[in-house]
């Protein structure tokens, strides 16, 4: 009930900001907006978004923080294709606006589409450091932790188990630095899982 809640406050207020996500999506709508924006993002280099155009707009830099908030939201409620149009259309606006730090995430989660529905793991790795090196770049500190978190656990995919323990440890005690619990939960589920 409090999700459903949430998500419906979040969707107003993006459309307040002039944006509309439909909740009602299916995994071909996801499998194809995940191809859309990896077309948008073909030729792009991860340095290419890193020094490239940086977003100014507030109204736009508001817009993706309630995109990466709604996606927040979907990943618990286990709604893969709704996750993937928020973090899509983040990259979207990111690509034509300029990048800024919520566009990391946006990143990392359009990466974790790109393999779910498209099954690329160098392309999905890509996309989650890029949006770890768009935040270092950026010096946007309070976000360092969530997205090395979301490389570290994503990295599993082609390293061994053992190679990222520690940085599981170092990534908990920062995440507790920056008091970022909700990710703290996450971080400990997934050492937990090695």
């Amino acid at each position: 009930q409090k999700q459903g809640d949430a998500m419906r406050k979040i969707i107003f207020i993006l459309e307040e900001l002039g944006e509309s996500i439909s909740i009602d999506v299916n995994h071909k709508d996801a499998y194809e907006e995940v191809a859309s924006t990896k077309s948008l993002l073909d030729g792009r280099s991860v340095e290419d978004v890193i020094n490239g155009k940086r977003m100014t707009d507030k109204k736009l830099r508001w817009t993706l923080k309630f995109l990466t908030l709604l996606c927040h939201i979907f990943y618990p409620a286990s709604k893969s294709a709704q996750l993937c149009m928020a973090a899509c259309r983040a990259v979207k606006l990111s690509i034509e606006h300029g990048f800024c730090s919520d566009s990391a995430e946006g990143l990392q989660i359009y990466g974790w589409g790109v393999w779910n529905f498209q099954h690329d793991v160098e392309e999905f790795l890509k996309w989650m450091r890029a949006g770890k090196r768009l935040v270092e770049s950026l010096g946007a500190k309070h976000m360092i932790p969530k997205v090395t978190m979301n490389v570290h656990i994503s990295s599993y995919w082609n390293e061994p188990l053992q190679s990222r323990i520690e940085s599981l440890k170092e990534n908990h005690h920062e995440l507790l630095m920056v008091g970022d619990l909700d990710n703290l939960t996450v971080n400990a589920v997934h050492f937990g899982r090695r």
